[in-house]
């Protein structure tokens, strides 16, 4: 209560910049937060999409491998079938290459799941390509058995261990990638739910305000107009309830109080001069001078009675 005596006291200018700043200061406060959540979303979603070209990288070495493997088994059953050897291998070494590079890229990764899956299957895929290159030496010298037999008792284990692991990085980037997203719908719905709350705050805090500041001023300036018009009807008994403020229209009020106290104990103050004044008469506030009032008349504030004879009960 005290506190708003004291915001009362206040000039209505001061109250008005202080509700404005307020304002101005929550409205600030909503635009940073916008911004800073805009530019989480936008930061959000880089990472998203980084998380999207993972995943293209995982599902395209997961399809090379599967074509190695096949390739590989192709040439190993063309025995006496050159031409097989001399298209694949070519295809062969380049997917090698495709494979390293986006395996080196995939290990760099910031997230640690995919980071240690990439790293795991790079190795798997070393020990892959050393067998599978033992092999074709093998088929290149005319070792055609020796081949088939270190096919199904090295190679095919090897390519196994590579596809599990390769399902393994795969799994690692799907749920990098659904994180990613996750943290991306998070973020969006946070800063969108902070905005409109806050958003919300102002509206209310500028409406309380709007009002408080419309209240002190409509009250004091509905009291002195009251007061004011007391005066100039003559009901200086009204009695008006001014608030004591300190601000301009709160000592407009007082001092419009005091002027309707000053009229009733000063201004009222009846007068019968060369007169004759009756049993039972009144004089509340008027003049009369040279004239006979009868009994029981009334002769009410800001009346003039001038050489007059007023019978009984005549109410002036």
């Amino acid at each position: 209560m005290h506190f708003f005596v004291r915001l009362r006291d206040w000039k209505v200018g001061t109250r008005l910049a202080f509700g404005f700043g307020l304002i101005l200061t929550l409205l600030c406060v909503v635009a940073l937060l916008g911004m800073l959540g805009i530019e989480r979303s936008r930061s959000l979603h880089q990472v998203f999409e980084e998380a999207l070209v993972v995943r293209q990288q995982g599902s395209q070495v997961n399809t090379l491998l599967q074509q190695d493997l096949v390739k590989t088994q192709a040439i190993i059953r063309s025995a006496g079938m050159p031409e097989v050897v001399e298209r694949f291998k070519p295809e062969l070494l380049a997917a090698d290459q495709t494979i390293a590079q986006v395996l080196k890229k995939m290990a760099d990764n910031p997230a640690t799941a995919v980071q240690a899956s990439a790293q795991a299957l790079q190795a798997q895929h070393q020990r892959y390509l050393g067998t599978r290159n033992e092999v074709l030496v093998l088929v290149e010298t005319g070792q055609t058995m020796q081949a088939a037999d270190k096919e199904n008792a090295a190679l095919l284990p090897a390519a196994a261990a590579v596809k599990s692991q390769s399902d393994k990085l795969l799994q690692s980037v799907e749920q990098h990638t659904s994180n990613a997203q996750a943290n991306f719908a998070n973020t969006t719905a946070t800063a969108q739910w902070l905005i409109g709350a806050l958003t919300l705050i102002t509206l209310v805090l500028g409406t309380v305000w709007a009002w408080f500041i419309a209240r002190s001023v409509s009250r004091p300036a509905l009291a002195a107009m009251q007061v004011s018009e007391a005066i100039a009807e003559g009901r200086l008994s009204h009695s008006v309830n001014v608030e004591a403020g300190q601000d301009e229209l709160g000592r407009r009020g007082s001092l419009a109080q005091d002027e309707r106290h000053a009229q009733a104990f000063g201004g009222r103050r009846g007068q019968a001069l060369d007169s004759m004044v009756a049993d039972g008469c009144i004089v509340s506030g008027g003049n009369v001078q040279g004239s006979i009032l009868s009994p029981n008349v009334r002769v009410n504030s800001f009346a003039e009675v001038d050489n007059s004879l007023l019978f009984e009960g005549v109410d002036v």
